[in-house]
């Protein structure tokens, strides 16, 4: 497995992950409407040149936001989304933010060092900062 960067500016954005942000269930599964906006990098697992999860990190005024993680069914339970977190949160100082419903999430996340901060509904924001120590 690798992990690629991209943009919505980058050649090939729209066709590499356009098939799933327009897809209605990997919507309702993240929980949210899936959007493109500028300033997100995108982080996407490939597996035999095909997609197999992805997420975006997108830094924001005093802190980075994680979201729109999915992982294709089959590949789920197998690392796919640790490894996408941790490219994500690389080299990164500050305050990050996930928000997400998915319950499985939950213990992988506290074990990672992130703590639950709030709920809003049926989503919990988990938050931790990275760089701190260093």
């Amino acid at each position: 497995m690798k992990i690629i960067r991209r943009t919505n500016r980058d050649e090939g954005f729209y066709t590499l992950l356009g098939p799933f942000l327009a897809r209605r269930d990997v919507e309702r599964e993240i929980g949210y409407k899936i959007y493109d906006d500028d300033g997100k990098v995108w982080l996407i697992a490939m597996e035999n040149e095909k997609i197999i999860g992805f997420c975006y990190l997108w830094e924001k005024p005093n802190r980075y936001q994680v979201g729109s993680c999915y992982v294709l069914e089959g590949r789920r339970q197998k690392g796919v989304f640790r490894k996408l977190l941790s490219a994500a949160t690389k080299n990164i100082k500050g305050n990050v933010t996930l928000t997400t419903k998915n319950k499985n999430l939950k213990d992988m996340l506290l074990k990672e060092g992130f703590t639950a901060k709030q709920l809003r509904g049926s989503f919990t924001e988990y938050v931790k900062e990275f760089g701190a120590d260093e």
